[in-house]
């Protein structure tokens, strides 16, 4: 059987490209590419792609604005086609800028009302007001997941037309100043979603941090994408179900 694919995003600048290969590709079956350019997507895997990640970094250096550039590259035109036609896609921190900044989600993202780059833990609450392959399944509503956050513009300013859009997760304790604690939301179909916190960064019990694989364990049961042996989604849902029991 052939197996799904799932297309990494890298920009001049991304810099959370393999751990964003790692977190799919360790856990699981998945063919997991990075895509730079349209020859990388005509040398993508049999099979159609399913999976889209925008992961977190300087695209193109923030040098016009967080995003800008890269949501105007030739690459986002692919991305839109497949959104259109339901393949999930995430973006991830500076990949959250870039979907805003490409149309694919509304609303925009600024500096931090403290001025300051964060990076550290925070909490965030799952509001789960759209069923979306990143957040449903065992991410029910008012579940709570501790992720970190590195960003120097996180703020997000919700758009004048506030149909557009559905919120997937909320702060609970607003450090970057975004309008109504948002810190994750969706396109109204769920296929498309866009988050602040780096679910990659917290999905390894080495690690001490094991959130992240809540989205991932979500994303595999939506889609039907077989969970790796041993790996650490694997052995977190083994030990779920013990708690279960």
């Amino acid at each position: 059987m052939t197996r799904k694919t799932a297309a990494i995003l890298q920009f001049p600048g991304t810099n959370c490209d393999q751990d964003t290969v790692r977190w799919l590709a360790r856990n699981l079956e998945l063919n997991v590419s990075l895509v730079r350019s349209h020859e990388d997507v005509e040398q993508l895997p049999p099979g159609d792609t399913t999976v889209i990640v925008l992961p977190g970094g300087f695209s193109f250096g923030d040098y016009l604005r967080a995003g800008a550039l890269a949501a105007r590259s030739p690459l986002m035109d692919w991305v839109r086609l497949e959104a259109a036609r339901g393949v999930a896609v995430l973006g991830i921190c500076n990949g959250f800028q870039i979907l805003c900044e490409s149309g694919l989600l509304p609303g925009a993202l600024a500096h931090n009302v403290i001025r300051q780059h964060v990076h550290e833990f925070v909490t965030i609450h799952v509001e789960a007001e759209v069923a979306s392959p990143w957040s449903s399944s065992t991410l029910e509503s008012g579940r709570l997941l501790n992720l970190p956050i590195s960003c120097g513009m996180g703020n997000f300013i919700i758009p004048r037309k506030q149909d557009g859009y559905k919120i997937l997760f909320r702060y609970t304790q607003n450090l970057l100043g975004s309008a109504e604690s948002i810190a994750g939301i969706s396109n109204p179909d769920g296929n498309i979603v866009g988050m602040m916190p780096h679910p990659e960064r917290a999905s390894d019990p080495l690690l001490g941090a094991t959130d992240g694989l809540y989205m991932l364990d979500s994303l595999a049961r939506r889609l039907g994408i077989e969970v790796r042996a041993g790996s650490p989604l694997d052995l977190w849902r083994k030990l779920h179900s013990e708690k279960a029991s």
